[in-house]
């Protein structure tokens, strides 16, 4: 592994540690440790705004003027788009819709709450600045240690990185729906805190190894299968790298200036 790969590992376990320390010696109520999750897709979704948004104005490589994130629609679609405007629009559509309805949830939990004490569903809202204040200190670290070398960067590292970026979003959120589900099933939402922190730290350096690169030959089951359907599958893989190849040469060559 690259010694860029290990310094993101570092930021990845850093932020994961700003909410391990909120529940362990800051005493986060459980709403609070949610809304700190929710805070974070949304400051690192819009880190790597800003890191698409300046990448295609210092290379105007080609990929950043077409779709990369849903290849369905931009077959069946004739509109085009900008790879900054699929993923902003991917972005604040889920996270902000996944908001609200959270929301609306941690606010029937906290008004229902009958147990002993102060609801763990109250956000204590001192916690969720530092912890936001916290995360947001950490993601600008890593946005300005990628700005240092943007430039130099082929587009594919970009698309990687935001493909990465966005995969543990979309764990973040499960994280965030399925712990609130199971802390309002048991009824004691301060013993999953532990757990769900480090579940959630886990899973984030899992998925900070980077995205998993097509094989260069197909599974051996895979080929038996499509065989018995009478389909060629090792001559159709080889024709899906081709075509991803030639794709990713496309994706580097920059447009001519204006």
């Amino acid at each position: 592994m690259t010694l860029g790969k290990w310094i993101h590992r570092a930021f990845v376990l850093a932020t994961s540690l700003v909410p391990l320390a909120g529940v362990l010696w800051f005493g986060w109520s459980a709403s609070t440790l949610l809304a700190v999750f929710w805070g974070e897709t949304l400051l690192t979704g819009t880190a790597n705004v800003v890191r698409i948004g300046l990448h295609r104005r210092l290379t105007r490589a080609r990929g950043h003027f077409r779709r990369q994130l849903d290849d369905s629609s931009k077959k069946k679609s004739k509109s085009e788009t900008t790879f900054l405007g699929e993923y902003a629009t991917i972005l604040y559509v889920f996270t902000l819709a996944h908001g609200f309805f959270l929301g609306i949830f941690l606010m029937i939990l906290n008004q229902n709450w009958r147990g002993e004490g102060p609801s763990p569903w109250q956000i204590d809202v001192g916690s969720f600045r530092s912890g936001i204040l916290a995360v947001a200190g950490i993601t600008v670290l890593e946005l300005l240690y990628d700005l240092l070398s943007l430039g130099q960067q082929p587009f594919s590292w970009l698309k990687a990185r935001v493909q990465v970026t966005l995969g543990r979003v979309v764990i973040l959120h499960l994280v965030v729906i399925f712990g609130a589900f199971l802390m309002m099933r048991f009824e004691t939402p301060m013993s999953f805190l532990g757990i769900l922190v480090g579940l959630k730290a886990l899973m984030d350096l899992g998925t900070s190894a980077g995205p998993v690169e097509t094989p260069a030959k197909a599974p051996r089951w895979l080929v038996a299968l499509a065989k018995k359907q009478g389909l060629d599958m090792e001559r159709e893989w080889t024709n899906i790298l081709a075509e991803q190849k030639r794709q990713a040469e496309e994706d580097e060559k920059p447009l001519p200036s204006d």
